[in-house]
């Protein structure tokens, strides 16, 4: 009996390592987790999948069940894509008990208590630095921390498939990197891209840190021409990536697709995960006394990167739930949890410990809130689009029952898999 054979034999009991999620093919879902980006913000989502992790290794009585081997892709931006590298990268450099499960989802949030303060040191000179330097931190920590836990891993590594996009500001285009363990995903691996160096490049912030050049190979197999992708943050364009994974993945099944969009989209289970809305913003009278510097700095915030980063996910949001819509798929099928974050806990790089602990119990507050969709029959003029809440059912009740979608796939994919094997 192989490995992962004897791996997956164990699927549902005695708790050793499960096998790898089989292809697409041999289930009837595709199951997508996207998670913003938000800077230190990132323990939200870290909480909230610790959450749904700890449902899935309850309902597959397996304490090494991870997120990888439920999603098919999984997509980040900025910090959630540090996140989403975190979760599908092998333990291979500090070889613990299980080398070859991920980071676990509830240690994320300790990552991020442990390293936050140390990557955001905040020292006093930090806007003076921005404005006559450069940016307001050198990014020394971050890069070591993530060189240090991705060590030679690349994007062809991955436990399951990936996607995290960038910017490259030479070039003025979205830059997305992806990858797939074994090709058993849908999305090919164009060029196998150092992980560590994709997770510098997409958290690399304007104004918070500096771009981070990367070695673009163009061609198959790495025989073509090379370059540089000058990259910055994909939040600057992508804060929620969930339209860009769902758009890669119908293009890598484009032959199906462009049969019956609305059947593939049917099959796709999406959870998106954001790093908090801000309810309180600015007023247009403020807003018209503000010069070049106040739009960058201004009650210790950053006006243009907040309307920046809140605006693109907001529109990613409404633009996924419409296409559900329009095509007349279970609306139920896309589920989104996005608290409100007060504005003074808003900034991106506050990692103090106050803070911090109040962005984990915003994460565990949420859970308890009712969960929210889009209200298609708000008027165009007045919130068109707004996330309402559905007094029926809290997100922690939606998440355990997105938890049995999950699990109920995984199993139909191991058990049609092995009858294909056993026909062979």
């Amino acid at each position: 009996m192989s490995e992962a054979a004897g791996r997956g034999s164990s699927e549902r009991g005695d708790g050793e390592l499960p096998a790898p999620l089989p292809p697409a093919r041999y289930g009837e879902r595709i199951t997508i987790l996207s998670i913003d980006g938000g800077g230190i913000r990132g323990l939200i989502p870290a909480v909230v999948l610790a959450s749904l992790e700890e449902k899935l290794q309850e309902i597959d009585k397996n304490k090494y069940a991870r997120l990888a081997d439920y999603f098919h892709v999984i997509a980040g931006t900025s910090t959630g894509g540090l996140i989403a590298a975190l979760l599908v990268a092998p333990d291979e450099v500090t070889r613990q008990r299980t080398p070859e499960r991920p980071m676990p989802a509830k240690s994320i949030a300790e990552f991020c208590l442990e390293n936050g303060p140390r990557i955001f040191s905040r020292p006093q000179w930090k806007l003076l630095r921005a404005l006559l330097w450069g940016p307001m931190y050198d990014g020394e920590v971050l890069r070591e921390e993530i060189r240090n836990y991705m060590g030679n891993l690349t994007l062809a590594d991955t436990l399951t498939g990936i996607l995290i996009p960038a910017f490259d500001v030479k070039n003025q285009e979205l830059i997305l990197f992806c990858g797939s363990h074994s090709g058993g995903g849908l999305i090919e691996v164009e060029h196998p891209y150092m992980l560590a160096d994709v997770c510098i490049a997409t958290t690399a912030a304007p104004v918070y840190f500096p771009p981070h050049p990367i070695d673009r190979v163009v061609g198959k197999d790495g025989d073509g021409k090379q370059d540089i992708i000058h990259a910055i943050d994909g939040g600057v364009c992508a804060n929620n990536p969930v339209l860009h994974a769902l758009a890669t993945i119908l293009l890598n099944m484009e032959e199906e697709s462009h049969r019956n969009p609305a059947a593939t989209l049917e099959k796709c289970i999406i959870l998106s995960i954001g790093t908090g809305s801000i309810g309180e913003g600015y007023d247009a009278a403020e807003c018209a006394q503000w010069n070049v510097f106040g739009w960058f700095y201004k009650r210790g915030h950053q006006p243009l990167l907040d309307i920046l980063f809140n605006a693109n996910p907001a529109l990613a949001n409404l633009v996924t739930a419409f296409l559900f819509r329009i095509h007349g798929c279970d609306t139920n099928n896309f589920f989104r949890i996005q608290p409100n974050v007060p504005t003074w806990a808003k900034a991106m790089d506050n990692a103090t410990t106050k803070n911090m602990d109040t962005l984990i119990n915003i994460a565990k507050d949420v859970l308890k809130e009712d969960m929210c969709r889009i209200d298609f029959d708000m008027p165009v003029m007045r919130g068109f689009g707004s996330c309402m809440p559905q007094q029926n059912k809290t997100n922690i009740e939606e998440l355990e029952r997105f938890a049995g979608i999950l699990s109920n796939e995984r199993r139909l994919r191991l058990e049609n898999q092995r009858k294909e094997q056993e026909k062979l």
